[in-house]
C-alpha cells in the first residue's frame, strides 16, 4: 500500500523503543507529508492515512501525540472546504500541527518553570525532554534548583538525563527505582512527562503509579507536564501495548524464568496535583473539561475499537 519510503519511515516508528514522543512525531510528520505528496485521489488519500494511523497507533499505543497527529488530520480531511487538494491540506496540516507543537512546548517550560521556587529539590522518574527543558529554563531564570533522577529501568534512560543535567551545571542524584519513596523525604516536588493523558489517567513509565501514590502519601505535590496534543478523545479506544523484549531484562534467562518487561502504565489522575499545560495548571476535574468535547474521528474509531475487542477477546 506505501510506498518504499513511506514503508521505511513507518517501520522505524514502529520499532523505535527509545526515542520520545516530539522525535517520533516530527518522524510522523513526515511520513504523512509524504503519503499526502504521494498518493493519488482525495479518497485513497484518506485511506492510506487511515491504514498509516492505524498502524503507527498499534506500534506506539500510548503516544498521544501521534493519535492526535492522526486523528486531526482525518477529521480535517472530513471537515476542510478551503478549495485545497487533499494533498495539499496534509502538508499544511502537518506543518502546521509541528509548528504549533513547538510553540505550545515552549510555553509550557515557562509556564511550569514558575511553578518551581528557589531552592526546590525536584524528583523525576524516566527522561522527559518537557521536564528537562523544564528544569533548565528553572536554572536559567536563576533558581538553584537540583534533582534527583531514577535510573528507570531497564533501558536506564534516566542515566542520559542524569548526565545532561549535570553537564549544565544542576546539581543531581541518580538513585535506583526502588528507592523512589525513600527519597520523597528529601523533595519538594515531583515532575513527570506524560506520553498520553486520557479522562482516568496519565501514560508515562512503568513505576509512576508507585511514585504517585507515594507522592500523594508523602504530601508531596506532583505535576504532571505536556501540551494538548497528547489529550486523547474519551470515545477513544487505544489498543493494548506490545511486551517489550525480556532480554532488557535479564539476558539469556534460564529454562522455566520468564522476564516480563513493559515500557508504560497509566497512573490515576487523583494522585496529581496538577497538570501544566501550555494553558496553565490543569486540577483534575479542569483537565476533565478540556478532555470531554475531544472526538474521535469514526473511521478510526471504529477500526481501534475492533482492534482491542480482538486483544482482549479469550483465546
Amino acid at each position: 500500500m506505501f510506498t518504499a519510503e513511506i514503508e521505511q519511515l513507518l517501520s522505524k516508528i514502529e520499532a523505535d523503543n527509545y526515542s520520545g514522543a516530539a522525535e517520533l512525531t516530527v518522524q510522523a510528520a513526515d511520513a504523512l507529508q509524504a503519503i499526502g505528496a504521494q498518493a493519488g485521489d482525495d479518497r485513497e488519500i484518506e485511506g492510506k492515512i487511515l491504514a498509516f494511523g492505524v498502524r503507527l497507533i498499534s506500534g506506539q499505543p500510548t503516544m498521544g501525540s501521534l493519535f492526535t497527529l492522526v486523528n486531526g488530520a482525518l477529521l480535517g480531511l472530513a471537515e476542510q472546504y478551503t478549495g485545497k487538494t487533499s494533498g495539499e491540506f496534509i502538508e499544511n496540516y502537518c506543518s502546521k500541527f509541528l509548528d504549533t507543537l513547538n510553540k505550545n512546548e515552549e510555553t509550557l517550560y515557562r509556564k511550569a518553570a514558575g511553578v518551581l521556587r528557589d531552592g526546590d529539590c525536584i524528583l523525576t522518574h524516566s527522561a522527559s525532554s518537557t521536564v528537562r527543558e523544564t528544569i533548565l529554563a528553572a536554572s536559567e531564570a536563576g533558581k538553584a534548583v537540583s534533582v534527583i533522577c531514577t535510573e528507570s529501568r531497564p533501558q536506564c534512560e534516566g542515566v542520559a538525563l542524569a548526565r545532561a543535567l549535570a553537564e549544565h551545571g544542576i546539581t543531581v542524584r541518580l538513585i535506583p527505582d526502588a528507592a523512589m519513596e525513600y527519597y520523597l523525604t528529601e523533595t519538594d516536588v515531583v515532575l513527570l512527562g506524560a506520553d498520553a493523558v486520557r479522562t482516568q489517567g496519565f501514560y508515562n513509565k512503568i513505576g509512576t503509579s508507585m511514585l504517585a501514590a507515594a507522592a500523594h502519601a508523602h504530601g508531596v505535590d506532583l505535576y504532571v507536564l505536556c501540551t494538548l496534543h497528547k489529550f486523547i478523545p474519551p470515545d477513544a479506544e487505544l489498543p493494548p501495548q506490545p511486551m517489550q523484549d525480556p532480554a532488557e531484562v535479564l539476558p539469556n534467562a534460564p529454562r522455566g524464568l520468564t522476564p516480563l518487561n513493559i515500557y508504560f502504565e497509566e497512573t490515576p489522575l487523583r494522585h496529581c496535583s496538577g497538570l501544566i499545560s501550555e494553558c496553565g495548571i490543569l486540577k483534575p476535574a479542569k483537565l476533565r473539561q478540556k478532555l470531554h468535547p475531544l472526538k474521535t474521528a469514526p473511521a478510526l474509531l471504529n477500526i481501534l475499537a475492533d482492534k482491542t475487542n480482538q486483544s482482549e477477546a479469550p483465546l
